[in-house]
């Protein structure tokens, strides 16, 4: 868990972070989270969770020591941007030409499995267990339940919260938005993710087409809706 404190008044900033970061299985508590621009430059960059960065697979450090030379070859070592603003609108442009689509795939099928194929997750409800509370389908006659098989169970769980996603995405136009792109550019991801997450789960011989393309379209729908969250992501 990331520990960072900022502390402000009318003349500027303080900032101090631990030095722990996570990237899938690795652990480090020696990884450096603030960065200062060269120069004259009043201006310090913290970052959290990870140690690289997700979308183009670089390390921190390795993307502030390029965004230090590619401020200075930009504006000059000692130069002082207008406003904050325009720190942040130069460092997101400089972050997004760092990106490819190959990583950007590759972390979001690494984040997506990690969540979904953990045992404890809510898809997973009542499907590898007896509990009646969730895997009731019907009782037979005499007040015997008759459990619903594990597919059954994933298939129920799934749609309940497909619906749920569905609905409120369809009243937001910028969520309704976001739900076309990831259709568009990770459609191909969102498939392998779901294949592979349904086969870790169950043997390879109900994994269908019809089966994956469900889960996949759970998994777009999961996206949309959690797009500015951060609980599912282990590579955040």
């Amino acid at each position: 868990m990331t520990s960072q404190i900022i502390i402000m008044n009318q003349r500027g900033f303080a900032m101090a972070s631990d030095s722990a970061v996570t990237s899938g299985a690795f652990t480090s508590n020696a990884v450096q989270k603030m960065f200062m621009l060269p120069g004259r430059q009043p201006i310090a960059f913290m970052v959290m969770g990870s140690g690289t960065h997700a979308a183009s697979g670089l390390s921190w450090d390795r993307i502030f020591h390029e965004y230090h030379l590619h401020f200075i070859k930009k504006y000059g070592k000692n130069a002082e941007l207008d406003h904050m603003e325009l720190y942040r609108e130069d460092f997101t442009e400089f972050v997004g030409s760092l990106i490819t689509k190959d990583f950007n795939d590759l972390s979001l099928r690494r984040d997506l499995y990690f969540f979904f194929t953990n045992d404890r997750n809510y898809i997973w409800r009542g499907v590898f267990d007896t509990n009646p509370e969730y895997a009731v389908e019907s009782n037979d006659g005499e007040g015997n339940p008759i459990l619903a098989s594990k597919e059954e169970t994933l298939a129920r769980n799934i749609y309940k919260t497909l619906d749920f996603f569905s609905e409120n995405v369809s009243k937001d136009v910028e969520k309704t938005y976001k739900l076309t792109l990831v259709r568009k550019h990770h459609s191909d991801a969102l498939e392998k993710v779901a294949r592979d997450i349904l086969e870790t789960k169950f043997s390879q011989s109900i994994i269908d087409d019809p089966t994956v393309s469900v889960m996949a379209e759970f998994l777009t729908y999961h996206i949309v809706y959690h797009d500015d969250e951060d609980f599912w992501k282990s590579s955040e």
